[in-house]
């Protein structure tokens, strides 16, 4: 699975299909909560991440609000999405307008840790 993992994490960013990325989604977190095995988990943050720096279109704008969301849902005993949040919102290669944007998305107690 790890593969296939990496295949759509790397795929999607510039082809996103929705029923691929859903499908990737259902996977990466079934995955994950179960069994504890955070491959697909981290695939899929890698994907919101590096869709922050793509042009703004609606597909990527429902990437961001799932990343945002990944986020919000997290726990504090393992926050991988959170960590890379955090790296992704203090780097300079982020618009300002998609900063913005996630600072809106985010609840003021998450902003606050960030």
């Amino acid at each position: 699975m790890e593969v296939l993992y990496q295949f759509w994490s790397n795929f999607l960013i510039r082809n996103l299909n929705t029923r691929m990325y859903e499908e990737f989604q259902r996977l990466a977190f079934n995955g994950a909560v179960p069994n504890g095995a955070d491959a697909g988990l981290l695939n899929l943050i890698k994907l919101y991440s590096q869709s922050l720096l793509l042009p703004q279109t609606m597909a990527q704008y429902r990437v961001v609000c799932d990343y945002v969301a990944l986020v919000e849902f997290e726990d504090d005993d393992y926050c991988p999405a959170f960590t890379q949040a955090q790296s992704d919102l203090n780097s300079g290669c982020l618009y300002p307008s998609r900063r913005r944007r996630i600072q809106r998305l985010l609840t003021s107690d998450v902003l606050a840790l960030l």
